[in-house]
């Protein structure tokens, strides 16, 4: 912090040393003229410094947003997961920079940023264009903190609404259906794991051997399975409630002893090449599969793959799901059909809940508001019978 007064014709100029910009390192200076006397231009001068020693001096920085937005995500990197910056760095790239790259931070206002929103709507979910909202908001509310800004324009836009997600699932009889069909496919433990314990993808592609109990018929959700720079690594659940204990059936326990036996059998086929990670979900030489390629191999055999079927003495090539007459599904919403199943079939919610990993019951029930009201009438439908007795 450093003064300069100087006399320039018949006035007074101060010149304050204010600190560095943070984003380019360079020396900021603060100057005003005009002082008919040196005493008046070193008091105006000395309430900047006062304020800079109190550190509550403030100058709005004059930063292209570009240039912010690399500083800010080399800030964020070392503290998110490598999935959640490859998000944030995409949504900068592809769809932030072209719009705001080359404004200055300070003068993106909060039209600015509405019209980008309603403009994005135009073509994309509110899903994908939320995630802007959030990324730019953060970027905002960290500009502040940095002293860069004063005020986060996105605090007077309107978000980017959400609509609910129509969920569609299988029923007992679909699922059915279908793992007999897949039954000698790669895709078949996957599906039976996400549809008999409700584990995400990249939990049954991270799971080991260690974190499953058959003779107490127990499965421990500790990983997940995540690609990270190019390369497979098992890492923390996304939240410590996603950590949990899921109780299988007698007929998974038996279909997971079978799959034991012939890792074992592959093991001594492949010697010192086998994987020894010990996943249960795993290739035949041991190593695991991408959560990634469970998704993808899932649609293909679904939607994808045709066959030659014969209907009423015609050959015709139609997909599994034309053929079994069930709906396309994501592979994720395999989880949602457990719960369906679950709670369909009376499980408590704060059990189906914990088998999921959800942080309440609300959670839980608001998700699968579409089954309660076919419970709340099997309710009112004993409530009948008792009154009726």
């Amino acid at each position: 912090m450093s003064l300069e007064l100087k006399k320039r014709g018949n006035t007074w100029t101060y010149v304050v040393d204010i600190g560095r910009n943070p984003i380019t390192g360079k020396r900021k200076r603060k100057s005003k003229g005009g002082f008919k006397t040196k005493a008046e231009c070193r008091t105006a001068a000395s309430l900047i410094l006062t304020e800079l020693e109190k550190g509550t001096y403030f100058q709005i920085e004059k930063i292209i947003f570009e240039d912010y937005m690399k500083k800010y995500l080399e800030s964020v990197k070392p503290q998110i997961k490598e999935k959640t910056y490859k998000l944030y760095e995409y949504v900068t790239r592809v769809h932030l920079l072209p719009t705001f790259g080359k404004m200055e931070l300070s003068k993106i206002k909060p039209l600015h940023i509405q019209d980008f929103y309603n403009k994005s709507l135009e073509s994309l979910s509110g899903v994908t264009v939320r995630h802007f909202h959030n990324v730019l908001n953060m970027a905002f509310n960290q500009a502040i903190k940095w002293q860069i800004i004063n005020f986060n324009p996105c605090n007077s836009v309107e978000k980017p609404k959400i609509k609910k997600r129509q969920l569609t699932v299988w029923n007992s009889e679909q699922l059915i259906a279908f793992l007999n069909k897949v039954k000698n496919m790669t895709i078949y433990l996957p599906v039976l794991l996400a549809t008999s314990t409700g584990m995400r993808e990249g939990e049954i592609c991270g799971l080991k051997w260690n974190c499953v109990d058959l003779n107490n018929k127990i499965i421990y959700i500790e990983n997940q399975l995540q690609m990270i720079n190019k390369k497979l690594e098992l890492v923390n659940l996304k939240t410590f409630g996603s950590n949990r204990n899921i109780t299988i059936s007698d007929s998974i326990v038996n279909i997971l002893k079978n799959i034991r036996v012939n890792q074992k059998e592959n093991k001594n086929h492949f010697k010192e090449n086998y994987n020894t990670n010990d996943f249960v979900f795993c290739k035949e030489d041991g190593s695991p599969y991408n959560p990634e390629y469970i998704s993808s191999n899932f649609r293909r055999v679904l939607y994808e793959y045709k066959h030659d079927i014969k209907i009423n003495g015609e050959i015709k090539k139609l997909n599994l799901c034309d053929e079994l007459q069930i709906p396309l599904i994501r592979f994720h919403d395999l989880r949602h059909t457990h719960a369906t199943l679950l709670l369909k079939a009376n499980t408590n919610p704060k059990v189906v809940a914990e088998r999921l990993g959800h942080s309440t019951v609300k959670m839980t029930l608001d998700t699968y508001s579409h089954v309660l009201p076919s419970m709340q009438k099997e309710a009112a439908d004993k409530l009948n019978d008792i009154f009726l007795k």
